[in-house]
């Protein structure tokens, strides 16, 4: 890859403590950064001046079409809600969690609340969806990014059905401070979410590989 090329528009989904973290990472490694959210833009602009200094606020279908890559980091019953579209191939890396105690069950999801980013990707069938930084508290994507090759860096698993996509955020986790596992095809992501081996754990690329082969794969 150029190492002389732009970097991904980076669009985010979601005005709350991790959209707002992620902002302020990205950014800082020399990301552009639009976020939206399901208020007025002028009044999101004003936020994200305090919040993330230097993201543009936009409408949510702007951000679904112009972003490179689409983050969603808003409550996962929100999501269900907004009329979202994407792009074909559009790169979404679902950050959410669902927890049915919190937002209720949901249908589809009663039996298999851990199916949750295959019912994203059934809702943006166009998209490339790629499961990944919902195992984190949002305060860790700060804290716990560090360089390439540093002693201690942080491993996040990553999934989804497109290799091309689980390469690109790949490497958009790593610009952003992690190593990174590819754990293969979306389902295997179910293992990141509440419950699972890895979710809350911080763990080393080697530590994350052992604990991901304990939840089958």
């Amino acid at each position: 890859m150029d190492s002389a090329a732009p970097l991904p528009l980076l669009g985010i989904l979601g005005s709350g403590k991790l959209g707002s973290v992620l902002a302020r990472r990205a950014l800082k490694v020399g990301y552009r950064v639009l976020v939206a959210n399901s208020g007025d833009p002028d009044r999101l602009a004003m936020a994200l001046s305090y919040l993330a200094p230097g993201a543009e606020a936009c409408r949510a279908s702007e951000l679904a079409e112009w972003a490179d890559i689409l983050c969603l980091a808003l409550p996962f019953e929100a999501f269900l809600a907004a009329p979202l579209r994407t792009g074909e191939g559009k790169i979404v890396i679902d950050m959410m969690n669902y927890l049915p105690e919190a937002e209720g069950a949901m249908p589809g999801l009663e039996e298999r609340p851990e199916a949750s980013s295959e019912a994203v990707q059934a809702r943006l069938p166009g998209a490339r969806v790629v499961k990944t930084l919902n195992h984190l508290g949002f305060h860790e994507v700060e804290e716990d990014a560090l360089a390439p090759g540093s002693p201690g860096r942080r491993a996040l698993g990553l999934a989804g059905d497109d290799s091309g996509a689980r390469a690109e955020v790949a490497l958009f986790l790593s610009r952003l401070g992690f190593d990174s596992l590819d754990l293969g095809p979306l389902r295997a992501g179910r293992i990141l979410g509440p419950g699972g081996p890895i979710f809350g754990k911080r763990l080393s690329l080697e530590d994350l590989a052992g604990l991901a082969g304990m939840g089958g794969l």
